[in-house]
């Protein structure tokens, strides 16, 4: 048996308190072990550095960058380097048509019609932007052959869905002013002739097609129409219908992916957003059924 331990020993039981201190070895915890022997493998490092893939923008998204495009435009600022920063990203745009329930589809741009008898249903949409449009042909695309898409019904709304209804106010009784003469009938005031709506901002979403893409991605001049069987014809259509469009934003001349032309100082400029659409489909509002869908591929 050694004996160096037992001299380690009696020199302890004779030192101070602090040499006793010292003495006493002392073992890490194992937190503290774990803590100083670990190192993150290549593997964790590359899943922190992963980014969490982005949401496309919706209606809101696209609405609000188009506002900013407006102002820019009608203030004469150059917002080029706002705008590389939306191209390329990806968007599912909704138009909400239809609230006031089944008409006829015939001629309109956009519609529904029930035939509750059979329980067949028809939906219509119909591009109504294209290259030949006012708007279009005052932006000088000169590069651009084609132009298809929509222009957007109500685009102060920044969901889909359909406006609220305002109550019909109360008719007042007419203001009277004294006649003239004592006892005389008082005449009516003469209403005031109704004031002009201010002019609405216009908004379009389109593809861009030059001569060197390919035209099999062009729909042309065709409606996007189907005509479904349904079970419970009571149940569709409460809410209208959704027109969406799935894809990719896509800067056209200028390296903007929003064109806006200010025809006024003291109207809203008309824009449009350039876009590269993927997938297009059409469904129910409420129950979100899909009624029919296209794909560019």
């Amino acid at each position: 048996m050694s004996w160096f331990p037992n001299i380690a020993r009696a020199a302890c039981l004779v030192a101070t308190s602090a040499s006793v201190t010292a003495c006493q070895q002392r073992q890490p915890s194992p937190k503290q072990a774990n803590a100083g022997n670990s190192v993150a493998s290549p593997v964790e490092n590359a899943a922190e550095q992963v980014l969490t893939p982005q949401p496309p923008m919706d209606r809101a998204a696209v609405l609000e960058a188009v506002a900013r495009a407006r102002s820019a435009a009608a203030a004469g600022v150059d917002d080029s380097g706002a705008q590389k920063q939306l191209d390329g990203k990806a968007f599912e745009f909704r138009i909400r048509f239809g609230c006031a329930g089944p008409d006829a589809t015939n001629g309109a741009t956009l519609g529904w019609s029930l035939d509750a008898g059979i329980g067949v249903l028809r939906v219509h949409a119909a591009p109504d932007i294209s290259k030949d449009d006012p708007i279009i042909a005052k932006m000088d695309l000169q590069t651009v052959e084609a132009v298809e898409g929509m222009w957007i019904d109500r685009p102060w709304l920044l969901q889909a869905t359909c406006p609220a209804t305002s109550p019909t106010p109360p008719t007042a009784p007419p203001a009277t002013v004294d006649g003239g003469s004592k006892g005389a009938a008082p005449a009516p005031i003469a209403a005031a002739p109704p004031q002009p709506l201010p002019a609405a901002p216009k908004v379009g979403i389109a593809q861009f097609f030059t001569a060197s893409d390919p035209r099999t991605a062009r729909h042309g001049d065709r409606p996007y129409e189907a005509v479904k069987k349904v079970d419970d014809a009571g149940a569709v259509g409460q809410q209208g219908f959704d027109l969406v469009f799935s894809g990719r934003l896509e800067a056209i001349g200028g390296g903007r992916v929003i064109r806006c032309l200010a025809a006024s100082p003291d109207a809203p400029p008309a824009c449009v957003v350039s876009a590269s659409f993927d997938h297009v489909w059409i469904e129910d509002a409420v129950s979100k059924d899909r009624i029919a869908d296209w794909s560019s591929s």
